[in-house]
């Protein structure tokens, strides 16, 4: 059993064992009363209008998704709870319901934050029932509920659907939703799909073959934190997109600090993420050296940066900021220069074979710029050597890199970094 958890990061977690606790440690009248008071089903009428609604319309937070009809909360209830009395899944779904109220409830009184739940047989649908309903609020989608919440459900809801395999999907059967899809003859889908052809038909079914196990980790992919702005709260300005990315980046520095000192990791890339009222989400990402001792300071500029290469934003509905990449804080800190040596372009091809030309054009433009800085300084130091001068870094080419690369180049030849003589948002790099 899977519930799902978007709180200021996504959380899938297997509550079974939970849930058999509760059946063995409470009445089932008990379980049926705390589960029905706070739990949408799936299949009543405002989730599967929700579910009809298109992905962005999901993102923005329509009308229905964000209901809070209590009326709403006890339909088909009472069905429910006389067929689960025969169907020890359903019983322990509708324990696990249970579980994800109470922990939801210990989430808001020890983080002071509100979270959104699902629960379903598999991670798949326990994250589709999570978005029918927010915020603060849970929804139980059982094994019978899936084809009918599913039949409407437009296919790029579905998740690795919402791209261009999607948009093959939809033009080569012209089919627009899950229900569609599966009207589909089974050998044209695996005619057109053979790679992928089943896990699609069981994807769009709700079957629990097509979605991945829920693994127990320790070690986090990645450090996200988000806000949503609905109505008249979206934001308007870049100067509004700011302040927000300062709020979301002292909470993101400590649990960045936390990995840190707990598993002597820390991340390699920051990402922005920016959802806009014209139904367009933009991201952007670029490297950031955060080391063992990065500041809030270095998060947010380097956030403000990605940001501005969004372009001009108005009416965001939806602000994003991740730290990911995460890489052993060993590696993070081994020096830049050993990394990209000393020596000039021309003898390290030499050295292998290349021809400088080849070399040249072989490596990206931030290493050709890293480089160029380190060989220029080492230049440098050689020809002053006898005068006992500090190497200088041609600013030129440092100014092209990004802020705190630049301040880790400056420290490894020994100088001050000249912060207000440098700029920070030049190199631009996607993944």
């Amino acid at each position: 059993m899977t519930t799902f958890f978007p709180l200021c990061t996504k959380v899938a977690i297997d509550i079974t064992g939970a849930a058999e606790h509760l059946l063995a440690s409470r009445a089932a009248a008990e379980l049926g009363a705390a589960a029905s008071a706070a739990t949408h089903l799936a299949d009543s009428a405002l989730s599967v209008d929700a579910a009809k609604v298109t992905r962005s319309s999901a993102r923005q937070g329509h009308d229905k998704q964000q209901s809070r009809d209590t009326s709403e909360l006890a339909d088909g209830w009472e069905e429910v709870l006389r067929r689960a009395a025969s169907d020890p899944v359903a019983w322990r779904l509708i324990a696990g319901a249970v579980v994800v109220k109470e922990l939801r409830q210990q989430v808001e009184s020890t983080l002071g934050f509100t979270c959104s739940g699902g629960v379903a047989t598999n991670k798949v649908l326990a994250k589709l029932g999570c978005g029918l309903h927010k915020p603060n609020q849970q929804t139980l989608l059982l094994p019978h509920a899936a084809p009918v919440l599913l039949k409407d459900l437009p296919l790029d809801r579905l998740p690795g659907l919402g791209g261009d395999f999607g948009q093959a999907v939809k033009s080569r059967f012209g089919v627009q939703s899950a229900g569609e899809l599966l009207q589909v003859p089974r050998p044209d889908v695996l005619k057109q799909f053979p790679q992928r052809g089943e896990w699609l038909l069981a994807l769009a079914a709700g079957d629990d073959s097509a979605a991945e196990a829920v693994k127990d980790r320790q070690l986090v992919k990645s450090l996200s934190n988000g806000k949503t702005f609905f109505g008249e709260k979206r934001l308007r300005s870049l100067e509004e997109v700011d302040y927000w990315l300062g709020e979301l980046t002292g909470e993101l520095h400590r649990r960045y600090l936390q990995q840190v000192e707990k598993h002597q990791r820390t991340p390699s890339t920051l990402q922005v993420s920016l959802t806009l009222d014209q139904k367009e989400h933009l991201t952007r990402q670029q490297p950031i050296q955060l080391g063992s001792q990065g500041t809030p300071e270095q998060i947010l500029q380097t956030a403000k940066a990605c940001a501005r290469r969004a372009g001009a934003v108005s009416g965001v509905i939806s602000l994003g900021l991740s730290l990911s990449n995460m890489i052993p804080l060993e590696a993070s800190s081994a020096s830049l220069s050993k990394f990209f040596g000393r020596k000039s372009e021309g003898a390290a091809s030499k050295e292998k074979g290349e021809k400088p030309q080849e070399k040249a054009k072989a490596k990206p433009k931030e290493a050709n710029l890293l480089g160029a800085c380190f060989a220029r300084a080492a230049a440098a130091q050689r020809a002053s050597s006898d005068q006992q001068k500090a190497p200088e870094v041609d600013e030129g080419v440092l100014a092209e890199l990004p802020l705190n690369i630049q301040q880790e180049i400056l420290r490894e030849l020994g100088q001050e970094p000249k912060l207000k003589k440098l700029r920070c948002d030049v190199v631009e790099i996607d993944a």
